[in-house]
């Protein structure tokens, strides 16, 4: 028993070791993964981590079989925040408390129940419908927001967003509309702000009635349900302004920067343009379709040579760009044009001639000719010889 008892005390100093050390670390772990209307929670969720780890492993002294602690941690409390969120998915929040004290003294808890009051009972319905009122008129007011400044920004920035500008009669009709978005979005905030300021005066009816002991739902005091934003900065943590054409509104009443977004996603584009397609075919395969493409005497296609390589036309063209369009140039070039071209070489009379001249007469290019008449230096060294005889002679 002494030994056991021993055991116990050491495990109980380990662990306090470990709740000092690494508290701070997993708190802010937690906190930067909760939402911003949740974020205060991540102490109290931190400290169920860590009740959960003297459950599983303290007390059942499994506490030596765990090498590295805080990746265990990080891994409940993923799963502590999962939990909070799969439970909150299925539940609707209220700021009234709709719990039936049956089996709890009013006087031990604290609480005031509107069950026990007709009066608070029809404010807390009312609160709820205000609600879901500034819900809507919420939703309402962002998506006509979200118009006007899809508006005012291809007005104002019409180069970046439209190749050569807007048409006339595009922008004439942006223009039209633009006042009357405006307009539609004024009015809904409006609505908005009324619909506000109806729930703020419920909830203060609310704490009123029922008195500083009152408490929502979800345990938190009614003063505190809602947080209060900071002071609104004029611009991002990137340094962007956040003016109007420039901020959105997310479903909590935060706001975004449309810069840094369009920065994002940028960067993703960039990165996967980088990053390329990946390659399965192996080097030795393209190789030989390299020496298939550059043989002047192989007349087939792309396509004919990526089947008998065993791979694809658009393989070959990735990593052979350049062979791969000769080749498609050299197909394109009919019989009868290449041999325009060799009666040409071979005349006496355009020993003088370019070969790009004599390309251009066929419709070809140099290269090409190259390419589909394996002797052509030969040739024309022949041809520039009979001239030079024929000179001599006369």
């Amino acid at each position: 028993m002494t030994v056991q008892g021993e055991s116990q005390t050491d495990s109980d100093a380990e662990f306090d070791t470990i709740f000092r050390a690494h508290l701070g670390r997993l708190t802010w772990f937690i906190r930067v993964r909760l939402n911003d209307g949740h974020s205060h929670l991540a102490e109290d969720m931190a400290q169920e981590v860590f009740i959960t780890l003297w459950s599983q492993y303290v007390l059942r002294n499994r506490l030596n079989e765990v090498e590295k602690v805080f990746p265990l941690l990080a891994t409940m409390a993923r799963w502590a925040i999962g939990t909070f969120y799969a439970v909150k998915a299925n539940t609707q929040d209220r700021l009234t408390d709709f719990g039936d004290p049956v089996n709890t003294p009013l006087v031990a808890t604290g609480h005031v129940y509107v069950t026990e009051s007709p009066e608070l009972n029809l404010l807390s319905e009312e609160f709820n419908e205000a609600m879901d009122r500034m819900t809507e008129t919420s939703k309402d007011w962002r998506e006509k927001d979200k118009a006007r400044g899809k508006l005012s920004r291809y007005l104002k920035n019409e180069e970046q967003y439209f190749l050569g500008g807007l048409a006339r009669e595009t922008r004439a009709r942006m223009e039209e509309e633009l006042p009357l978005a405006e307009q539609a979005e004024q009015e809904a905030l409006a609505v908005f702000r009324k619909a506000c300021e109806a729930v703020a005066n419920l909830r203060a009816e609310l704490e009123r009635a029922a008195g500083p002991n009152w408490q929502s739902s979800t345990g938190l005091p009614a003063s505190t349900a809602f947080r209060k934003e900071p002071t609104p900065s004029t611009h991002c943590p990137h340094g962007h302004l956040m003016d109007r054409d420039n901020t959105y509104f997310k479903d909590n009443g935060r706001r975004g920067c449309r810069a840094c977004n369009a920065l994002r996603a940028s960067k993703d584009r960039t990165l996967g343009a980088k990053r390329g397609p990946t390659r399965t075919t192996s080097d030795d395969v393209i190789e030989a379709a390299r020496k298939m493409l550059t043989d002047p005497s192989n007349t087939l296609s792309v396509a004919a040579i990526a089947q008998l390589v065993g791979t694809t036309d658009s393989t070959l063209r990735d990593r052979l760009p350049a062979e791969a369009a000769a080749r498609a140039s050299l197909r394109r070039v009919s019989p009868k044009a290449i041999e325009t071209a060799l009666e040409m070489l071979t005349d006496p009379a355009n020993a003088r001639l370019p070969l790009p001249a004599i390309a251009a007469a066929v419709g070809t290019t140099a290269n090409t000719l190259r390419q589909r008449i394996p002797n052509l230096p030969q040739l024309r060294r022949e041809t520039k010889a009979k001239a030079a005889a024929l000179v001599s002679a006369r």
